[in-house]
């Protein structure tokens, strides 16, 4: 899947449109040279300049080849969301809107997925999976992660805690 975006250029016209176009130029260089820690930092910085569906997608290309699945499978993710969004307006983010979702299929057959699931949660409950802090809005919405032991845990005022662990397989939700 060689498709190559068009360039990173500012959502909301905010950060020097030049030095960005330009760190983007250079993640892509990186990229395509296999230098994929400094192809991550360069898209990261253009993402950060531009909010760009297009950087964005080089981001989860980078995360996904220094073997990082389950942030790229959550970048690649965001990239289709922010691409089909702004190809509505724009249509040359359909390109990145295509690449990002045939790559998220991809990614889909490599990593697992969970959904931490709570019947009545106590007031103040706080979730981890894996020793990560679940935001509130990822509680019952599938979370990909690296196949294997999973170890969801969940804490709350006056309720004992609760862990539970499962083997996830890639391609498969738990």
């Amino acid at each position: 899947l060689g498709v190559r975006p068009a360039a990173a250029e500012p959502a909301s016209g905010t950060g020097d449109v030049k030095a960005a176009l330009e760190k983007f130029k250079q993640a892509q260089k990186r990229y395509e040279e296999k230098d994929y820690a400094a192809a991550l930092e360069l898209a990261r910085a253009a993402v950060d300049a531009t909010g760009s569906p297009n950087a964005r997608l080089y981001v989860a290309r980078a995360l996904r080849e220094l073997g990082q699945l389950p942030e790229a499978h959550a970048e690649m993710d965001r990239t289709l969301r922010d691409a089909r969004d702004a190809a509505k307006n724009d249509p040359k983010y359909g390109a990145t809107r295509d690449a990002a979702a045939a790559e998220l299929a991809l990614l889909d057959q490599r990593v697992g997925k969970v959904i931490v699931a709570l019947a009545d949660p106590p007031p103040g409950v706080k979730v981890s999976l894996n020793g990560r802090a679940l935001a509130a809005t990822e509680v019952g919405q599938p979370i990909a992660v690296n196949p294997g032991s999973v170890v969801a845990s969940a804490t709350g005022e006056g309720a004992s805690p609760v862990e539970k662990s499962v083997e996830v397989a890639a391609g498969q939700t738990q």
